[in-house]
């Protein structure tokens, strides 16, 4: 029973820390609304604290970072989020991802 739920949590573990990959590659190059440089990045993200945390670590300027800092904080930020999920996967847990197709909402055409 032990062993199943430490698999369990590993397998846990791996889903959230790819999820977490996924969401910061969204949040940074999602959408129209992406920052151009990081300390653009909407404060209530989620990654938001960390990524100002991680500039400290760096010692670059938040709020007078230029765009290659920013860049290198992007890359910094992208390579602790990796680097979580390696982590995982090098513990010997192995998760499997299911893709389907979304099928697109109606519209609602005021009743036409």
């Amino acid at each position: 029973m032990a062993k199943k739920k430490e698999i369990e949590n590993k397998t846990n573990r791996a889903f959230e820390a790819w999820m977490s990959f996924m969401e910061l590659c969204k949040a940074l190059f999602g959408d129209d609304n992406a920052p151009y440089n990081i300390n653009e990045l909407n404060k209530n993200s989620k990654f938001y604290n960390y990524a100002v945390e991680l500039a400290k670590e760096l010692e670059i300027d938040w709020d007078g970072m230029s765009h290659e800092e920013s860049n290198r904080l992007m890359l910094a930020l992208l390579d602790d989020y990796y680097q979580n999920i390696r982590e995982v996967q090098n513990s010997s847990v192995i998760f499997k991802i299911t893709v389907e197709e979304k099928k697109p909402e109606k519209a609602d055409n005021g009743g036409e």
